[in-house]
């Protein structure tokens, strides 16, 4: 919703798991502000979980290979409804290549932000609610029999501030705090359930089930440096921590980016990554 220029954005993590190896994840994501119409953007995932061998009744020896990998497909739109308010819509295709099986679904995604006039711009509301959608289900077939079984889809409920503390001509300095909530409750058969149903009745383990997550930015304004040239550098910290009916996840993240600007065109180049993990 605060997109000026179209923006191209390229994410690659390497996610190596030692004595497991690989299994990257990508993401290319475009920005685009259609004037007196609203925000658009598309975003591409995918993570590879690698080439599994495996073993069949006609190949018993495995060598059929067999490419196991998540990926997904948005489209999203946002407008401004307001001067204070802005509001989005979007939609997610996720699949799946999973051995013999392609699990797939669509899921809705709705937010909202406040900026109260009040605070002049320096306080930013967020609210949104991620990933409604079906149970996600997978078929096994063993023999002539096929049998389904489903996971919970990856509903999130997401509340979150931004706070501008400094803001001056040579930086700006934001702090960001927000709580998210899974909706992953499972009948008396252990099976997944539809969000729209699990928005209503999962609410038994909260706030035990609830994640917290606190940063701080350091966002120095560009520096000119002639010619219509000027030098970014941003710098972040944060912690990310999961409630008690989770995995007890508790980790420390740094971040920076750096790039040049030639207006009205950017580009940065960044680097994201874990620097203390509580539990380990």
């Amino acid at each position: 919703s605060f997109t000026n220029n179209s923006k191209l954005s390229y994410y690659r993590n390497p996610y190596y798991m030692t004595g497991f190896g690989q299994f990257p994840i990508t993401n290319i994501s475009v920005y685009y502000n259609a004037e007196d119409v609203g925000y658009f953007g598309f975003s591409y995932d995918n993570q590879s979980w690698g080439e599994i061998v495996m073993t069949t009744p006609q190949e018993p020896y495995g060598t059929v290979k067999h490419d196991i990998y998540e990926r997904s497909f948005s489209l999203g739109f946002s407008r401004k409804i307001c001067e204070e308010l802005n509001a989005g819509i979007s939609l997610r295709y996720p699949y799946m290549n999973w051995y013999n099986d392609a699990p797939n679904g669509v899921y809705l995604s709705l937010g909202v932000l406040y900026q109260p006039q009040l605070l002049e711009n320096r306080l930013t509301l967020g609210f949104a609610i991620m990933n409604l959608g079906p149970a996600i289900e997978y078929k096994e077939t063993t023999g002539s029999e096929t049998r389904s079984f489903y996971d919970p889809p990856p509903t999130r409920l997401n509340i979150g501030l931004n706070f501008q503390t400094t803001e001056n001509d040579y930086f700006s300095l934001p702090i960001n705090l927000s709580i998210s909530k899974p909706f992953d409750e499972r009948d008396g058969d252990r099976q997944g359930q539809s969000s729209f149903k699990t928005l209503f009745t999962d609410w038994k383990d909260f706030p035990n089930d609830a994640s917290l997550h606190t940063g701080i930015s350091f966002i120095w304004k560009p520096l000119n440096l002639g010619k219509n040239f000027s030098f970014i550098q941003e710098m972040f910290a944060g912690n990310f921590s999961d409630g008690i009916k989770t995995e007890l996840q508790n980790y420390y993240t740094l971040g920076a980016n750096v790039g040049i600007e030639y207006f009205p065109y950017r580009f940065t180049i960044g680097y994201a990554g874990v620097v203390h993990n509580v539990h380990y």
